[in-house]
C-alpha cells in the first residue's frame, strides 16, 4: 500500500471521528455551546499532528470518500478589517472540482466559509450553523458542516482533512 494510501486510510478514520464528534457541539437543552475540550483543544501531553504539505486533502461527502485528486491547493492567512482568516482552496483538474475553506482562527476557531463545487452542483455551509466543527491540531485542519446546495433544496455534510503550513 503506498504512503498516501496510509495516509488517505487514517484521515478517512480521524474525519469520521470528527464527523462523530460533531453531533457533541450541540447539547439536548437547546445551547449551542460545544462539548466541553472539543473546541480545538489539544492534549498538552501529545505531539501535534502534522500532514505533509503535499498530501491532498481528504474530502467526505455525505461520508463518502470523493477520492485523490485535489493537488492543485493553496493555503493562505489574510489580515484584514482587523480579524485574520485561513483561506484554503483545492482543485481537482479532471472534472474542475473545487473546495474553499476560510477559518477565522480564534479560540475557539470558526468557519468562516466552506463551499464545494462538484460538476454542476454548488454545496454552501452556513458558518452559523450549530453542528458545524472545526478542529486544528498542529498543521491539521479538521472540519465538519451541514452544507445545502446553493440552487436546490438538498442538504448533505462535509468533512473535510488538510493540512496547512504558512
Amino acid at each position: 500500500m503506498s504512503a498516501v494510501g496510509v495516509v488517505r486510510i487514517g484521515s478517512a478514520l480521524a474525519v469520521g471521528a470528527v464527523l462523530m464528534a460533531g453531533a457533541a457541539c450541540s447539547s439536548s437543552d437547546g445551547s449551542n455551546e460545544p462539548a466541553p475540550g472539543f473546541a480545538g483543544e489539544v492534549d498538552p501531553m501529545k505531539r501535534p499532528a502534522t500532514i505533509p504539505p503535499d498530501v491532498p486533502p481528504l474530502v467526505m461527502f455525505n461520508s463518502e470518500d470523493l477520492g485523490p485528486g485535489f493537488d492543485d491547493q493553496q493555503c493562505v492567512r489574510r489580515d484584514g478589517d482587523g480579524d485574520t482568516r485561513l483561506k484554503y482552496t483545492a482543485q481537482r483538474g479532471d472534472d474542475q472540482s473545487e473546495l474553499v475553506v476560510g477559518i477565522v482562527p480564534s479560540d475557539p476557531p470558526r468557519l468562516d466559509t466552506l463551499t464545494l463545487d462538484l460538476g454542476q452542483d454548488r454545496w454552501e455551509a452556513d458558518p452559523d450553523a450549530p453542528e458545524q466543527a472545526v478542529v486544528v491540531d498542529g498543521n491539521a485542519y479538521r472540519i465538519f458542516a451541514p452544507v445545502s446546495e446553493a440552487d436546490g433544496p438538498r442538504t448533505a455534510e462535509i468533512g473535510v482533512l488538510f493540512s496547512c503550513s504558512e
